[in-house]
Parts: C-alpha cells; sequence; structure tokens
C-alpha cells in the first residue's frame, strides 16, 4: 500500500507488461521451463504461487548494466519481524526475467497435501489461526513469551521437530503440552534459514534451472532483513550458515523498497525538442525524493530517500518501537477491561487454542477496521460456554454492563466508534510526530508537494490511512492530473497486481511478500552499486549514518573476495563503508568494488593484519577515504592504526 501525499493517478489500469503477462498466462501459452508450472492441475493458480514479471525499465536498465546474463540465477530470503520467505528470480531462454515466490507467511494453504513445498508452512502454520504462529527473526531472536501482556507470536511444540536439529534444543520446558516458552534462537534462526535456502534449492532443481552442483555453486544468494539491528546479528548468526551457500550477501528491505519506488516517482517532463545533449546535461541536474514509512509489527520507520539521476540514497531516517503490536495490545487490553484478565487466563489454561482463536479474532478485527465505523470482534463460542461454566452468566451481560454492543448470533462484541479512535488515535499521533521530525529535518515541513509511501500490513487498514489524512493537514497532497489539492490515497500493490484494490488482506501480504522477493532477486544490489562519485557533491549529506564503528570484513586465508557497497557514511572529507562478499578473485589481494563506474582498489592485507581467525574465516577493519584535490578524487584504504593498505586515483576533472 502506498499512501501517496503528493500522489499519481487514481487509475486502475495494469502496467502493460503484467497485462501482457497476464493475457498470456491465461492462454496457458507461456514459453520456457515455466509454462509446465502453469499450466498444471497439479499447481493451481493461487495467490501464493505468484509470479510478477519486471517492469520494462527495471528490465532495460539491468539489461544496459550487463548484470544479467542468461540463466542468472538468484535466491533470496527474506527475514522479516513476524515471517518470513523465500523464492528466486532467473532468466528464461529469451533473456527475460522473471522470479517466483515459493512460500510466504501465509503458508501454501491451497497447494496440494503431496507439493513438497507445503511441507515448511504445515510446520509453521499448523493451526487455521496459523497467522499468528508465523516464524520470523524476533521470533528466533527472543525468548518467546506467552504473557497475554506481551503477546508474542506463538508457535507450537509440533513445529519443532523438524525445525530443530539434535543441537538445537528448547532453552525452557514447555508448559501446557503445546505452547514453548523459550528455544534456542539462534539453532532456530540457523535452521530456519536452511530450510528456505532447501526450498529453493528443490524448486530450481524440479524446474530443471539447475541441473549440477556447479549450478547449485552458481546461485547467488541475498538476504533481505529489517533493519541496522538485524543487520549487527548476521555476523553472529549468517556467517556460520553461509558456508554452505555461495556468493551470499544481506540488504536491507527497506532500501530494496526505495529502489522500486523511485522510477515510480514523476520527473518534469523534458521538451521533446531537447537534443541528447542537452538532455544528458540535465540528467543528475537537483535532486527529489520521497518518504518511506514501513509500519512493521513492533516498530515504524520512517526514511527520506534523495534521488539525484539515478542515484537513490537515504538521507534522513527514524525509527521507534511503535507498530501494529501497539494496537493489537490496545485490543486485548479492552478486552481484560470487559470480560477481566483472570477470565482469560483461566480460559487460556483450559483451552489454549481457543486464547490463540480469540487473538487471531482481535487481529481480524484491527484490520477490518473502518473510519468512524463501529469494531467487530468476534469470539470463539467456546470462550461464551467457558464464561457461562465460570460464572454463571451469559456474555451478553458482562459486554452491556460494559457499556459496548453484543451480538449474539455472531457471538461478536461491538465496539463503539469512540472507543476505537481512542485506541488507534495514540498510534497515529506517534507516526505524524515521526514524520513531521524527518520533514523538519530535511526542511520539508512547509516547502512543496511530498510523496510518502507506506508499506506494512497495518499501513493497507482503512483506519490507519484515514487519520493519517485527516492529521496531516500542513502537507499539501495533489492528484496526479494536478487539477486537486486534497488527501488521496494511492495504491502501491496497483503497480504489482494491476488491479485498483485488493480487498483480500492475505492476497496483499502476498503481494508484498512477491514484491520483496522479487525486486531483490532482479535487482542484484543494484541500490548502491549504482552510486556514482560525480554526485558525491550532491549526495554527501543525504547519507544516513548507519555505521557509527569501524566494520569487520571477512575473508578466507587462501582467498580472495570482491566487495561491494551496501552501506556507507559519509563524514567531512571520508567515508566508511560496509561492504559485503561476491565474486572470488585472484589469491592475495581483496579487491573493492566500490561504485559502478569506479576503478578497482586492491587492498593488500599483510598475514599479521589479519586479526581474529576463526575457522577459516579472518577478520580485519578497515576505512576508506575519498580525498579531493585539483586533479581529481583520490581513494585511500586506512586501518584503524592509519597504515596505508592500498589507494588508487578515480575520475580527474570530477570537480570543477
Amino acid at each position: 500500500m502506498a499512501v501517496s501525499l503528493r500522489l499519481r493517478s487514481g487509475s486502475s489500469s495494469e502496467p502493460s507488461s503484467i497485462a501482457r503477462h497476464r493475457a498470456t498466462a491465461s492462454r496457458k501459452k507461456v514459453d520456457g521451463i515455466f509454462a509446465s508450472h502453469i499450466s498444471s492441475t497439479d499447481y493451481p493458480r493461487t495467490t501464493v504461487d505468484t509470479v510478477f514479471p519486471l517492469t520494462s525499465k527495471i528490465h532495460k536498465t539491468l539489461s544496459q548494466s550487463g548484470s544479467i546474463t542468461k540463466r542468472d540465477i538468484v535466491g533470496v530470503i527474506h527475514l522479516g519481524a513476524t515471517y518470513s520467505c523465500c523464492g528466486y528470480g532467473w532468466t528464461d531462454s529469451r533473456g527475460s526475467l522473471v522470479y517466483h515466490v515459493l512460500d510466504n507467511w501465509m503458508g501454501c494453504q491451497n497447494c496440494p497435501k503431496e507439493d513438497p513445498r507445503r511441507t515448511l508452512s504445515d510446520m509453521l502454520l499448523a493451526k487455521p489461526s496459523g497467522d499468528l504462529l508465523a516464524i520470523g527473526y524476533k521470533a528466533h531472536k527472543d525468548h518467546l513469551s506467552c504473557s497475554s501482556g506481551q503477546r508474542k507470536k506463538l508457535l507450537y511444540l509440533e513445529n519443532f521437530p523438524a525445525l530443530l536439529s539434535s543441537n538445537d534444543q528448547l532453552a525452557q520446558p514447555i508448559t501446557n503440552g503445546t505452547c514453548a516458552v523459550g528455544v534456542n534462537g539462534a539453532g532456530l534462526f540457523r535452521s530456519v534459514l536452511d530450510k528456505l535456502r532447501s526450498l529453493v534449492l528443490d524448486d530450481l532443481t524440479q524446474r530443471l534451472i539447475i541441473t549440477s552442483a556447479a549450478d547449485v555453486r552458481d546461485v547467488k544468494w541475498y538476504v533481505t532483513v529489517a533493519d541496522i539491528e538485524v543487520r549487527n546479528n548476521m555476523e553472529s548468526m549468517v556467517l556460520p550458515v553461509c558456508r554452505n551457500y555461495m556468493n551470499v550477501s544481506t540488504v536491507y528491505k527497506r532500501d530494496v523498497i526505495a529502489t522500486f519506488l523511485a522510477p515510480l516517482e514523476n520527473r518534469p517532463r523534458r521538451p521533446a525538442t531537447w537534443s541528447a545533449n542537452q538532455r544528458a546535461s540535465q540528467r543528475n541536474v537537483g535532486t527529489s525524493g520521497f518518504l518511506l514509512l514501513d509500519i512493521g509489527t513492533y516498530h515504524t520507520e520512517v526514511s527520506y530517500f534523495t534521488i539525484c539521476g539515478n542515484v537513490v540514497c537515504p538521507a534522513y531516517s527514524r525509527k521507534i518501537p511503535v507498530g501494529g503490536q501497539t494496537i493489537s495490545t490496545a485490543l486485548y487490553k479492552i478486552m481484560e477491561d470487559i470480560f477481566g484478565s483472570k477470565v482469560l487466563s483461566t480460559y487460556k489454561a483450559e483451552n489454549y487454542e481457543g486464547f490463540v482463536e480469540i487473538l487471531n479474532c482481535l487481529e481480524k478485527a484491527k484490520r477490518n477496521a473502518e473510519l468512524n465505523q463501529k469494531l467487530a470482534c468476534h469470539l470463539p463460542f467456546s470462550f461464551e460456554a467457558h464464561f457461562k461454566r465460570k460464572f454463571g452468566k451469559h456474555l451478553a451481560e458482562k459486554v452491556k454492563q460494559k457499556g459496548h454492543y453484543y451480538d449474539s448470533v455472531n457471538n461478536c462484541v461491538m465496539l463503539d466508534t469512540q472507543l476505537v479512535r481512542h485506541i488507534f488515535k495514540p498510534f497515529i499521533d506517534k507516526l505524524v510526530d515521526l514524520i513531521t521530525e524527518v520533514l523538519r529535518e530535511e526542511n520539508l515541513l512547509h516547502g512543496g508537494l511530498v510523496t510518502v509511501y507506506a508499506v506494512g500490513g497495518t499501513a493497507d487498514n482503512p483506519y490507519v490511512r484515514g487519520l493519517l489524512e485527516q492529521s496531516l493537514p500542513f502537507l499539501r497532497m495533489k492528484r496526479h492530473s494536478d487539477q486537486a489539492i486534497l488527501p488521496v490515497v494511492g495504491t502501491l500493490k496497483q503497480a504489482l497486481s494491476g488491479t485498483s484494490t485488493v480487498k483480500n488482506l492475505e492476497t496483499f501480504r502476498t503481494l508484498q511478500s512477491a514484491y520483496t522477493i522479487g525486486v531483490t532477486a532482479v535487482g542484484h544490489c543494484d541500490f548502491m552499486k549504482s552510486l556514482s562519485v560525480k554526485n558525491l557533491s550532491v549526495i554527501k549529506n543525504a547519507f544516513i549514518p548507519i555505521i557509527q564503528k569501524d566494520e569487520y570484513l571477512t575473508g578466507s586465508p587462501d582467498q580472495a573476495y570482491t566487495h561491494h557497497f551496501c552501506a556507507a557514511t559519509f563524514s567531512q572529507n571520508s567515508i566508511l563503508i560496509r561492504v559485503f562478499f561476491s565474486d572470488v578473485e585472484q589469491k592475495g589481494s581483496v579487491s573493492v568494488d566500490t561504485m559502478e563506474c569506479l576503478s578497482q582498489l586492491h587492498l593488500h592485507i599483510p598475514e599479521e593484519k589479519r586479526g581474529e581467525t576463526t575457522g577459516e574465516r579472518f577478520f580485519f577493519r578497515v576505512s576508506l577515504t575519498f580525498m579531493r584535490d585539483p586533479n581529481g578524487v583520490g581513494i585511500q584504504a586506512k586501518d584503524t592504526n592509519g597504515v596505508l593498505y592500498g589507494s588508487c586515483r578515480i575520475f580527474k576533472n570530477v570537480y570543477k
């Protein structure tokens, strides 16, 4: 979902590439190895098993950059806060780019039971209310808690045997025979990561996209993560697993989204009569940007991205520990106020699955909330029986006693509009404060038009959208036609699905998973690789200080690696860069592919400088410094003591 505060067209017409794909798929004339999958009755077309073609602009960019070759395969694993999913992208015999989502947080509930891809879903989503049982990074990292106040995501014991190896034991005993209070976070994390990787490789093998061990080694792997906190844990959690991978890299979901959104931004039209030289001279003149509002389960992040030519970089970002779970917790407190915490706790002890169903009902009520409408919380009928048995009276009496309406036919508690607003308004106020802070930092609070894209399940909520529109009067919002200045809502999923609305929220979640997986798969980290030193003077102050300390780089004593940008921090005259491994190069040097158009800087790391050794890997720290002089730009790499590892000169006469 995209809440566009400077909005594009509200048309529901499909992008041409998607329309062509739909027409082709409907006639079952898709060529290549994917055709059998679409036409097979054993694998019905569902929202869980979705393929989206690339837009022509992305396809053209990748083709011209030379980063796409025939049979180029990219595997992607997305680690979110409340779900993990996987997929892959490849080029077919025609060189066309496609990507495939194997599993998302909904699981493959519509797939045949004999489908091997159903296995993970059965383990993770064992119950009909499985959307509360999804595994994500937070579940791996934290000790799972079943307390009603925190209401962490719940996992059933039957999910664990196939996920945990013999060395990964439960950290604490199981309570009530069903729920895990604590798990070995790192072990479970690695198990899920390996399981998702196996799903990708198995599907690639079944489709005959890979036919040998050499093909497996050639797969490029990307792990998309939510934020810097998750990224910092990659060193301890992912690197041990990465020995089973080749060409593994981690990227931020935020950057993946920004890469996709940037081409959607409207640019001023250049006169058709301009010559090629005139167009080229104006290509990188001036900057534009947009806000990205990412509402997660436990955190919300607002980032402002600057666009300068083809360069997209995060200029300013702020994050608060408030998310969709904040609303869920408020709803649960309302239930405690109506029925009492003792009632809910005894029901939880006697009927744990029923208690999970209550939580699921609250989630559904939150998602379906409409502005200025009552909120319907459907309760399981077993809860009504439990309440009557314990207290000798009906639920309706208790609900009416608290001033609410009870629908006995549907066993539903109806919350009045004022109470619903009381639940949602504090959450929206914090979002508005966050957006205002970022706009003020970027001097955009009272200056011109700003586009805000909102992503995340909660961002698709009609109530949240409505309150956001009401609470942001200081922003000028306009339609694509420039005919009206008023708050309107556009949908990013329209660009993905070709539909103006997706009322089925599960469909939207599937689209969002496909969106993250697909863009990552075909993008090849183009976000940072597209940076140009020619834009350094413009974007030097436009980077969020992601890295506050020297970074550890890892490598093998027997091999050297090519590094690419993944994040950077600019200071007055220097740049501190986080890099990751990709292609293996000659022994004895580490090559840093700093930017798309930069010379390579070979860092000769003496053996005595390699620092701590762990198994087959060594660690060293390095900082890269850009230096300007009349002859151009130089780059130096030094260790923390100032010892020079290497240097080179690039782009003469970049600065005038």
